[in-house]
């Protein structure tokens, strides 16, 4: 399991996630990002099927992830 931050817009439209990295080390560089007022912030668990970083396809990604928004 991982945790994201899943940005919505009002209709649950997905604005996009920022996977979390797994653990933070001394040293280790760390960004944020900032979404524009209205924007639903959702900080939730995620299974290994929902990883960023094997995703090839974005429209089928961002499906995955508003529907994983929208079941918990």
């Amino acid at each position: 399991m991982s945790r994201m931050t899943i940005a919505t817009d009002h209709n649950g439209n997905v604005l996009g996630a920022i996977q979390h990295a797994a653990g933070k080390a001394e040293g280790d560089v760390h960004a944020g990002v900032s979404f524009a007022p209205g924007a639903q912030l959702h900080e939730v668990e995620v299974t290994p099927e929902i990883d960023m970083t094997k995703a090839t396809d974005a429209a089928k990604y961002h499906e995955a992830l508003r529907h994983h928004v929208m079941t918990h």
